[in-house]
């Protein structure tokens, strides 16, 4: 039995001798690994790692910041728009009117525009006293085919009113008398 016990003793010493130095060559290896992978860093900063490729860069898409709203007919209560590529033509119940200059809207669908805004009188009209207007300023908003809009004269900053449109609805106009 001892000498068993001899041979088991000598066997454990040799596989733990074994083991020892291959961990001791695997430490060896990486320190001269990681020496070797310095120097090579210091000459060439590239050398462990891939070459990136250059990413592609697409042109952004520019999005217009003003846009002009749909030309034709929008209709309401009280009120019809004729929208054109220069200017707009109003008429209300008991009054017409103009947008003197391209009705454009914002990113967010605003518009502010400047104009005249005429009152009509029910009966004949002389000739010696023809009404020319007022100043008005338009502003409202659009969003898909529907349109709020605000009247407004300038001189006075009366407001006319606040109408609800539609693009290619039929207005409900009720002309004075």
């Amino acid at each position: 039995m001892q000498k068993f016990l001899h041979y088991y003793r000598v066997g454990t010493l040799v596989v733990a001798l074994v083991l020892l130095t291959g961990i001791f060559i695997m430490a060896n290896r990486s320190a001269a690994a990681s020496v070797a992978g310095n120097i090579n860093d210091q000459t060439n900063s590239n050398a462990r790692y891939k070459k990136k490729t250059k990413k592609v860069v697409k042109p952004k898409m520019t999005v217009p910041t003003r846009t002009t709203v749909s030309s034709g007919t929008w209709g309401g209560n009280g009120i019809a728009i004729v929208v054109e590529p220069k200017s707009a033509r109003i008429e209300y119940d008991c009054a017409h009117g103009e947008i003197t200059e391209t009705l454009t809207i914002d990113k967010n669908g605003y518009f502010d525009a400047k104009g005249i805004h005429v009152r009509e009188m029910g009966g004949p009209i002389r000739q010696d006293s023809p009404n020319q207007g007022q100043p008005a300023r338009y502003t409202g908003r659009v969003v898909a085919n529907g349109m709020t809009l605000k009247v407004t004269l300038t001189d006075s900053g009366t407001v006319v009113g606040d109408y609800d449109l539609d693009h290619g609805r039929n207005p409900r106009l009720h002309k004075c008398m």
